[in-house]
């Protein structure tokens, strides 16, 4: 095998590891690869490792590295998703609106203009979770319902099933209790029965 095709394939064990919860297996893999190189794919990785491990310091300071290398590759995809990520840590591990807004700000002028894609999706998520927090539930309702569709478009089951969640959040702030409880419900089920293809959306349904 190539040098390239070994960074991939540790890469890849990596990811598969951290789907399991192998989170000692999944930073091994991931400091194999970086220290040969700065893969932005393996501190994205290690990223998720120090997430779930709690570790917010090394989690912010690994996913503006790998957002750094992905821009520097010209990848807006990843650049924009590790923006994302970067804005939710400091929504809900900080509660500081402004950086976190900030960042979904960057997200969203770097995903202006590409294909169609399931960031695009996960982008329309953090919209609307923004849009409840302000009390506008008729955007934040139709921003789930958008993300729901790239979800379907795309075969991202766990981006379309966190949508679904999320709608019953908006439908319980509207008043729509059964409809709410039955969005929570299929969004819980499609976790329970291993659907999402990451960890991380299956959790927070």
């Amino acid at each position: 095998m190539t040098e390239s095709s070994l960074t991939q394939e540790a890469v890849a064990e990596g990811y598969r590891a951290l789907a399991q919860g192998g989170w000692v297996k999944a930073r091994s893999c991931f400091d194999s690869v970086l220290a040969q190189r700065d893969d932005p794919a393996a501190l994205e990785g290690l990223s998720w490792v120090y997430w779930w491990q709690e570790d917010l310091t090394a989690c912010l300071a690994t996913r503006e590295r790998a957002y750094r290398v992905y821009h520097a590759s010209d990848d807006l995809l990843g650049a924009a998703r590790m923006a994302m990520w970067i804005g939710d840590d400091h929504l809900w591990f900080r509660g500081v609106f402004a950086v976190a807004d900030g960042w979904f700000a960057r997200a969203r002028r770097l995903l202006d203009g590409l294909d169609e894609s399931p960031e695009h999706g996960w982008q329309a998520v953090f919209d609307a979770y923004l849009a409840l927090g302000s009390r506008q539930l008729s955007a934040a309702h139709w921003l789930v319902g958008e993300a729901q569709r790239i979800g379907r478009a795309h075969g991202a089951v766990g981006l379309q099933m966190f949508a679904v969640a999320m709608e019953g959040v908006v439908l319980l702030e509207q008043g729509n209790i059964a409809a709410g409880l039955r969005c929570l419900d299929e969004a819980t089920a499609a976790s329970l029965a291993g659907e999402y293809e990451e960890l991380v959306p299956a959790v927070w349904s």
